[in-house]
């Protein structure tokens, strides 16, 4: 099956999914780079298990392209058609989400310190 995206390997070690939309002289132009997260749980028999989740690479701003300098990234692969659904699924989850974006889990807390509910 071939996709659109791309996933990219940066030398930091993360690795994003993202749609290469262009290129200048020594940056790729992304569009919406998410980044993988592995994660270790525990299935309901006790035995481990790796969940893997997307998470928006620069979820604090409002633009969608990204420029990537070309010496920051190690390989580019072509995403399995489980990973290229991950990716869309979450891009509309992130578009259909409702209610205030949050910056982090400091709101709650103050919340419940002033009992401001």
């Amino acid at each position: 099956m071939s996709t659109q995206y791309r996933i990219l390997k940066l030398r930091s070690g993360e690795e994003i999914i993202a749609k290469i939309v262009g290129q200048q002289k020594n940056v790729f132009i992304v569009e919406r780079p998410f980044m993988f997260k592995t994660m270790p749980i525990m299935d309901h028999f006790g035995n481990p298990r790796e969940i893997t989740t997307l998470r928006n690479w620069v979820k604090h701003t409002t633009q969608l392209r990204i420029k990537i300098p070309k010496d920051h990234i190690a390989m580019f692969m072509d995403p399995d058609p489980d990973a290229a659904q991950l990716y869309e699924i979450e891009m509309e989850r992130e578009d259909t989400a409702s209610g205030p974006k949050r910056i982090g889990p400091l709101d709650s807390f103050f919340k419940s310190i002033t009992g401001d509910e």
